[in-house]
């Protein structure tokens, strides 16, 4: 089989050989390898079974190795560790094999993660372990979670074993990403066995590194603050009344300037790759030492030539050592959890550079940035044309189509330099739009474009132009998927200039403070308004569901996607909906000029594609988009359905409760077709392929459950039994094991990287568990938080172990003196509910949020001790109203002292509450089975 696969290979692993300790194994050589063996301990009269053998080429040095039977004779599992010599170091090789039975799932396991805590280099984990990767079972999410909590990833994911269709053969290592060209894995079926075979390549020898031309360029803020001060000074700006003149302008003044500011510096670098940490002062050291080394290799008997080149290259490798140091942890401090991610790939080289190099367009392969960026341009715009010609057709809008009309109208107010001021501090980092202004540099200049900006936005909105220079969008392809080719898999980003922003907060702020003061928006639109989230809206809903499923009920959610929803906005229809609002006269004309004349342009590289008109859509990328489309939207909780709709912008819940005879179908598509009425009249898109239909009951209930549903016009919703709706995975009886399960694989990822950091200083490991880990554990914990401790156990053990590696504790630290003494302001999973569901109440209860759940004053005897600000617990029948906020979370926020409850401030009442909770008892009850009782 060797042979005629043709392939060099180094080593062979074979699990459950059936060998036992008695059996001649000399017979088993294979010519040119070394021999490892391990048998199962078993009495000559027992069966074979079991067992480990490894052959290893000769020619790879083996530095030691050891083999070990665990367990009993029959549920015993075999163990061989080799470490061999390879070009990159030292590679340990670690092979199992162990028999499918439960009793021994447990050992196996626990021998698993010491093999795994012992790990210090490049290693390889390959045998039989008959766990499958491919389901969703108790032990597998187990096995995953600690292979990722290590950094370990399973290199095979197709079938191995044809009979049952399970892939319970691994090979698995900790440096797949790390290795200079990619790996390759296939499986083989050979029909001596009943196991297909592994076969993986990895390539761990050294690339020689070519030099490489290193450009950056540096900004001389100092230098860039006085040249636009001159600039500006002898400029006639704040005597002009046209919008589109004082921004072009403006725009030339700052681009003028930062182009007078900028220097430019290139040298050669020995690396085949970008060095981020490559700074001014050791590209020229670096440029020095070459000149150096051209000099000695001219004189060779320069002894005091050569002496001053050697201090040389080590004054540079101390520099550029320190220079790595600052580098790393500066990546490793950020704050947002995608740029840190990214960050953290970069740094342990595991960063996919999804560099489009060509596309496929029909049968032609295109390779040219050029004609890239414009077959990209013209796709997405050609997506948006189409979904537009659907909808054409549909019912004409008229401003009294479910539309009632305000009897107030909007004032627009300049801003003051203090505003301003604030709002530029206010802007994160960001991409440079299209003028190549970033936000460093309006940072900088914040003092002298205060007084311009203010000149500007009066201008605006006095004649309620918006200017053109501000109106074309960079759009870049980030694709979906790894198939780099396919034109079909990318999503559009659109980027906009910087100035942009800057007017469209002032705007903003207006409009939605107009529309707070009427209060127009519906309460049941929780996107883009103050006060208000994701996790706001997703607790609204489904603490509305636990209340029905609580009485007696089921109950119908169908999530709705909307194609394109924000790029098919029909912006006659839009201007008519805002009018409709009060916002009328100027502002309704800078509206009208905001949406107009816009253009985007692709980017590629460097290349531009042509720019193209945006006839359709709102702005996305934009403050002012999500708010236009919440208004253009709103209205559509007021049709008088019987379901109850929640809003999180285009995401639309519509929720039913029934009896439990009552049908289902008849009541949904009632209500669906009066929405998708509404929706055509406001020409959106409903996309049944992707809406989810689900029906929420208790499992105990055996109940009738429809498959799909047909509307009137033949589109089907499917039933599925798991639906995502903002971030939060919501299965059919609300046990939320599948968004836990999810949670485990997520953060067992970033555990591995706490291991592999554990030498890094606290304070950046800290900085990862909370940016990484800690933000996924509150986030929506007050819904999942009360899941059964059978599901909440496997992310309690991963937390647990993700602070071990921050804070290099023992494996077998207590926990309860971890939570309370060793580690920082940091609690368990079920503290964070205690913390979340509190907060809730109290927050809730001091209108310190928009939220449509209500809490009660519970009755007091006036000779009472207890205080008047105690809520009214609801009545349960079951676990879905005892785990329901107004139950559960007012329970918790009752047993609070008095003087934690009288805080108004969210933030006071949530540190206090965090100082009175961290003691021994409660912590330890975190982790009992009766902490909800």
């Amino acid at each position: 089989m060797i042979s005629r696969l043709n392939k060099n290979i180094d080593i062979i692993i074979i699990g459950e050989t059936k060998l036992k300790p008695k059996f001649p194994i000399n017979l088993y050589n294979i010519l040119g390898y070394n021999r490892i063996i391990c048998c199962r301990n078993c009495s000559n009269n027992e069966s074979g079974g079991g067992g480990l053998l490894i052959f290893i080429k000769k020619n790879i040095p083996i530095i030691n190795h050891s083999s070990q039977s665990i367990g009993s004779s029959r549920t015993a599992f075999q163990k061989i560790l080799v470490d061999v010599k390879v070009d990159k170091g030292n590679l340990r090789i670690i092979s199992y094999y162990r028999p499918p039975e439960n009793n021994n799932s447990n050992e196996f396991i626990h021998d698993l993660e010491d093999e795994l805590n012992r790990t210090k280099g490049n290693t390889i984990i390959a045998g039989d372990v008959n766990i499958n990767n491919n389901n969703e079972s108790k032990l597998s999410t187990r096995y995953l979670s600690l292979l990722n909590s290590y950094g370990f990833e399973i290199m095979n994911n197709m079938m191995t074993r044809n009979d049952s269709g399970k892939t319970i053969d691994h090979f698995i290592c900790n440096f797949s990403q790390t290795c200079s060209q990619a790996h390759d894995t296939i499986v083989m079926d050979e029909k001596f066995t009943d196991h297909n075979m592994i076969i993986t390549t990895l390539n761990l020898f050294r690339q020689n590194r070519e030099r490489s031309l290193k450009t950056f360029t540096r900004t001389n803020y100092s230098k860039l603050k006085t040249h636009f001060a001159n600039l500006s000074n002898h400029s006639n700006i704040l005597m002009m009344n046209d919008p589109n003149e004082i921004s072009n302008l403006l725009v030339s003044l700052v681009k003028n300037s930062i182009n007078e500011s900028i220097t430019t510096h290139s040298v050669k670098i020995k690396r085949n790759y970008a060095i981020p940490w490559l700074n001014s002062s050791i590209a020229k050291a670096l440029d020095t030492k070459d000149k150096l080394a051209c000099k000695v290799r001219k004189c060779r008997n320069n002894n005091a030539l050569k002496q001053k080149f050697i201090e040389h290259s080590a004054h540079i490798n101390k520099i550029i050592r320190a220079e790595k140091v600052k580098h790393r942890l500066n990546k490793l401090s950020c704050s947002n959890s995608k740029t840190l991610w990214n960050n953290i790939n970069e740094l342990l080289g595991r960063k996919k550079d999804k560099k489009i190099e060509f596309i496929k367009d029909a049968d032609n392969i295109i390779e040219n940035d050029q004609e890239i960026a414009e077959v990209f341009n013209e796709k997405f715009k050609s997506k948006i044309v189409n979904l537009i010609r659907n909808s054409e057709g549909n019912t004409i809008f008229t401003s009294t189509c479910n539309q009632s009309v305000s009897s107030n109208s909007i004032l627009l107010i300049p801003p003051d330099e203090d505003e301003i001021k604030e709002l530029i501090n206010s802007l994160s980092n960001s991409t440079s739009g299209y003028d190549g202004i970033s936000t460093n540099h309006v940072k900088v200049l914040v003092e002298l474009l205060s007084p311009l900006f203010v000149h500007l936005i009066s201008t605006i909105f006095n004649t309620g132009i918006y200017p053109d220079c501000f109106k074309t969008a960079i759009v870049i392809p980030i694709c979906k998927t790894n198939d780099t080719s396919n034109v079909h898999e990318y999503r559009p980003i659109s980027i906009l200039p910087i100035f942009n922003k800057i007017i469209e907060k002032v705007i903003f702020k207006r409009i939605i403070n107009f529309l707070n003061t009427i209060n127009y928006l519906s309460p049941y639109q929780y996107g883009f308004r103050q006060k208000s989230c994701t996790e706001t809206a997703a607790t609204d809903m489904i603490t509305a569901i636990q209340h029905d499923i609580d009485k007696g009920k089921k109950v119908s959610l169908i999530l709705m996607d909307l194609s394109s929803a924000f790029d098919i906005v029909d912006r006659k229809n839009l201007l008519n909906v805002i009018e409709s609002a009060g916002i009328r006269g100027v502002a309704a004309k800078l509206i009208e000029s905001y949406l107009s004349n816009r253009h985007q342009i692709c980017k590629i590289g460097t290349s531009y594609s042509k720019k193209s008109n945006i006839d359709h859509g709102v702005i996305q990328g934009s403050v002012l988009g999500p708010l236009l489309f919440n208004i253009y939207i709103n209205n559509i909780t007021n049709l008088g359905i019987r379901g109850k709709i929640y809003l999180y912008a285009d995401d639309i819940a519509l929720v039913n409760s029934h009896s439990p005879t009552e049908p289902i179908e008849n009541v949904v598509k009632s209500d669906i077709e009066v929405i998708s009425s509404f929706l055509t009249s406001r020409r959106l898109v409903l996309n049944a392929n992707k809406t989810q239909f689900m029906i929420i009951h208790s499992i105990y209930k055996k109940i009738k459950l429809e498959n799909s549903i047909t509307l009137e016009n033949g589109q089907i919703l499917r039933r599925v039994e798991n639906a995502k709706h903002l971030g939060l995975h919501i299965d059919q009886h609300l046990k939320f094991d599948y968004h836990v399960t999810q949670l485990i694989l997520k953060v067992s990822r970033v555990v591995g990287i706490l291991w592999k950091l554990k030498k890094y200083p606290l304070i950046t490991k800290i900085n990862i568990y909370r940016t990484l880990i800690h933000s996924h554990l509150e986030y929506m914990n007050t819904i999942w938080g009360t899941a059964s401790n059978a599901i909440i156990d496997p992310l309690q053990i991963l937390q647990n172990r993700a602070l071990r590696f921050v804070y290099q504790l023992d494996k077998h630290t207590n926990r309860v003196l971890m939570y309370t003494k060793l580690v920082d302001n940091i609690i368990p999973i079920r503290a964070i509910n205690y913390i979340k569901a509190a907060t809730f109440v109290h927050n809730v209860t001091h209108r310190n949020i928009h939220s449509n759940t209500t809490f009660l004053s519970a009755p007091h005897n006036s000779r009472s001790l207890r205080v008047i600000n105690t809520l009214k617990q609801s009545l349960s029948n079951t676990n879905f109203g005892k785990k329901n906020i107004t139950s559960h979370g007012v329970k918790l926020y009752n047993k609070l002292p008095n003087k934690i409850r009288e805080f108004k401030d969210a933030h006071r009442f949530k540190r206090a509450l965090k100082c009175h909770i961290i003691n021994d008892d409660f912590i330890a009850d975190c982790f009992n089975n009766n902490f909800f009782n």
